[in-house]
């Protein structure tokens, strides 16, 4: 009798230990779910406003440029709302990391009474270590080729390569997002607030 009990509770401790392992195995699988999930939900909201990138000329510069700066580190631009907040006028968006290691997609209307002062600051993903954009298009010599900055050009790039690096020991992986914006700038375009159109158009 006391063999058979002690078989039956080396065989219950063997049963324990193996639900306590597929828990832990499970638990980290849902961990790693949810991860992946945060970043491919982070990677599709920033190439969808990406993607939509207005075209507004910014008649000021001389010659006119693109209504689109991008540095190493961060980009603004101006694009339609998101479907959450339509309709509504246009928006200038800002995509940019905070010093807290916050990757963030800060917003305001074009015709607010500060367009300064974002009325939408979405954190996209915690966590974040570095950020970087490359953007591609010819260079000043006409070459094209990857650059890190987009400043005052009378286009929009061709394409917009952002990179996020975590911080150590994070399992979260960001493939390097490629984005190809829809449109490219409309020199004759005279934007108009009131309307969200170019000026004299429907």
């Amino acid at each position: 009798m006391l063999v058979t009990l002690l078989i039956m509770g080396m065989i219950g401790a063997m049963l324990l230990s193996g639900i306590v392992a597929g828990r832990r195995v499970w638990e980290n699988t849902d961990t790693g779910s949810v991860a992946a999930e945060q970043v491919a939900g982070a990677q599709a909201l920033v190439r969808q406003r990406i993607e939509h990138v207005f075209p507004v000329t910014n008649f000021e510069n001389l010659p006119p440029t693109s209504e689109f700066d991008g540095e190493s580190s961060t980009v603004t631009f101006i694009a339609p709302p998101r479907d959450a907040q339509a309709p509504s006028a246009l928006r200038n968006y800002k995509i940019w990391l905070s010093p807290q290691g916050d990757l963030v997609l800060s917003s305001v209307s074009t015709v607010a009474a500060d367009p300064t002062k974002g009325d939408e600051n979405l954190v996209l993903l915690s966590g974040v270590q570095a950020l970087d954009f490359a953007y591609f298009g010819p260079n000043p010599s006409g070459v094209p080729g990857w650059q890190l900055q987009w400043v005052k050009q009378q286009k929009v790039p061709e394409l917009v390569r952002l990179h996020v690096a975590f911080e150590p020991g994070d399992r979260r992986i960001w493939p390097d997002l490629l984005v190809k914006p829809r449109v490219t700038i409309d020199s004759q375009c005279v934007f108009n607030p009131a309307t969200g159109n170019c000026r004299g158009r429907r």
